[in-house]
């Protein structure tokens, strides 16, 4: 069961990474642009707010109230697929947004 809340914790680290890096392109228009279609090429820094609470308490309430094996494999697919966007993210370079920096 440790390994299952070890994991939530990665993807819900994961995921916030990700808002970071997606805050940063909204910030940025000029450099980059977001490929996500939900949020559209250049979102405003409330809307990928919006998103990513939205997306963390919804990944969270999923993994909390599947069953063991549920959360387990759920949860590992999430780690894989927001790992794998995060990588992307940096190796283009596009760098963490500091929240508390306007």
């Amino acid at each position: 069961m440790i390994l299952i809340y070890l994991l939530v914790a990665y993807c819900v680290l994961v995921l916030i990474l990700d808002w970071l890096q997606t805050r940063a392109i909204a910030k940025n228009p000029s450099l980059f642009y977001e490929m996500n279609p939900i949020l559209g090429k250049h979102p405003t820094i409330g809307r990928v707010n919006v998103y990513f609470a939205a997306c963390i308490l919804g990944y969270l309430g999923m993994a909390l109230t599947l069953p063991a094996l549920g959360a387990f494999m759920f949860s590992v697919v999430i780690g894989i697929v927001q790992t794998y966007f995060v990588y992307a993210n940096y190796d283009e370079g596009i760098p963490f947004d500091n929240p508390f920096k306007e």
